[in-house]
């Protein structure tokens, strides 16, 4: 009597802060005559089914609730209580949930059926059903169904938001932007530069064609009384003025635009 107090009183201890799920064993509902006996299960084969239907329960709530052993309900039962239910052992050992199992012949199959309860309020948390032809095949369905019914009994990690991922595109940076800037009034400055040597290559052609073109205006002499050689002497002083005007403002374009491109490489 004193280990049975001592040993309940340090499983108490450490579980204070954790909440007790009594899986209880999974008991056989009476086989009509009728249906046979051939396909029963024994009291060690359903205790099998019971520490597996435990196991199941016990890795999906491990880190949250304790699964009490067959050994620790027992010895958490008070003497004389009465116990007419899962319920009523469920609040006698003081645990916060309980299951009641049983297995039902029907025909040539094996139902179980496992309920998971609140003990507090007597609440269904869920259930399953499953059917088999055998012990391996009930084993089965504990299996496929535990984890699923015992999930109710674990609280959600809260997801985290996912780091906030930011693509910086290289051409949105400053350093790019002044990059791509320079680059652009580079551009700018190298055909301010072109044209404006082409401005002064024209001009230079038209200062040769001016230079030609007075050389023959000075070198015609008119006849004084003969209108038509009077007439193309005046033609001749227009033209070099033309090829004058021409040079003049070709000079003054190509050197304003290579001005423009020196000056914009200077300061850009």
């Amino acid at each position: 009597m004193k280990k049975h107090l001592i040993s309940t009183f340090l499983f108490l201890a450490a579980t204070a802060f954790a909440a007790n799920i009594a899986v209880l064993e999974i008991t056989i509902s009476d086989v009509p005559e009728e249906e046979g006996e051939a396909a029963e299960l024994t009291v060690q084969e359903t205790k099998f089914l019971t520490d597996e239907l435990r196991r199941q329960a016990a890795t999906v709530v491990q880190k949250e609730h304790t699964v009490l052993t067959r050994e620790q309900i027992i010895d958490l039962i008070p003497e004389k209580a009465e116990l007419n239910s899962a319920l009523d052992i469920c609040r006698a050992i003081k645990s916060s949930f309980v299951t009641n199992s049983s297995i039902n012949k029907l025909g040539n199959l094996f139902t179980l059926k496992v309920e998971l309860f609140e003990c507090e309020k007597g609440t269904l948390l869920g259930d399953f059903t499953g059917e088999s032809q055998d012990l391996k095949g009930l084993m089965d369905v504990i299996r496929g169904n535990t984890p699923k019914l015992f999930k109710k009994l674990v609280k959600e990690e809260e997801t985290k938001p996912e780091p906030l991922k930011v693509t910086v595109e290289l051409q949105n940076t400053p350093s790019a932007n002044i990059e791509q800037k320079s680059k652009t009034t580079t551009w700018v400055a190298i055909g301010f530069d072109a044209l404006g040597v082409i401005g002064l290559g024209i001009g230079i052609y038209n200062h040769v064609n001016a230079t030609n073109r007075y050389d023959r205006y000075s070198k015609f002499q008119p006849e004084k009384d003969d209108n038509d050689e009077k007439a193309k002497y005046k033609a001749l002083y227009r033209k070099v003025e033309d090829a004058q005007t021409a040079r003049n403002i070709s000079l003054t374009v190509g050197s304003v635009l290579l001005l423009s491109g020196i000056t914009i490489h200077i300061l850009f």
